[in-house]
Order: C-alpha cells, then sequence, then structure tokens
C-alpha cells in the first residue's frame, strides 16, 4: 500500500485553507466507499481492478491519510493562528 508519508510531503507549503478542502475530498471518498458498502452498490473484493488497488484497499488509504493529514493540520492550526498572529478568517477573506 502507498504509505501517507507522501500525501505529508505534498502538504508542506500548502495554506491551512488548501488543507480543509483536502480533507473534505478525502471525506467524501470516505463517505462514498461507506455508502456502497451499506448498500450493496460494491462488491468487497481483494483483487486490483486495471492496476488500482481495490475499494477496501484504497479506502484502508484514506483513512491513513486522513488522520495524518488531521494530525498536520493541528500542528499548523496551532503554528499560524493559536501562536501566530492571524486568523483563519482573516485567510479565508483572502481567499475568496
Amino acid at each position: 500500500m502507498i504509505s501517507s508519508e507522501i500525501f505529508v510531503q505534498q502538504w508542506e507549503n500548502k495554506s491551512y485553507l488548501e488543507l480543509m478542502e483536502e480533507r473534505e475530498d478525502l471525506l467524501r471518498s470516505m463517505h462514498s466507499f461507506e455508502m456502497d458498502q451499506m448498500t450493496g452498490n460494491q462488491h468487497p473484493g481483494t483483487k486490483q481492478q486495471n492496476g488500482r488497488p481495490c475499494p477496501e484497499t484504497r479506502y484502508r488509504l484514506i483513512l491513513s491519510v486522513l488522520s495524518r493529514l488531521c494530525l498536520f493540520m493541528e500542528e499548523k492550526y496551532h503554528r499560524e493562528y493559536a501562536e501566530g498572529r492571524r486568523a483563519l478568517r482573516e485567510d479565508a477573506n483572502a481567499w475568496r
């Protein structure tokens, strides 16, 4: 399975707002998988499909990446907003 470390490197230079978007994308992917599993729209399997990991493997990777992202966001938030002199509201206004 791909390591979540690869994703951490990609986040280093992203703004907190960009990290929020990443988190939402991961949550949407998780929700989609979970809904498919609950409704039976997707059959569980362990084989790769077209060179891609099976859905269960992708789900595990998403969970791993999401947990790392949340830890990274907590550190970044503390560093830039809690200890810093900036407000998330100010960055959000500039982002728009």
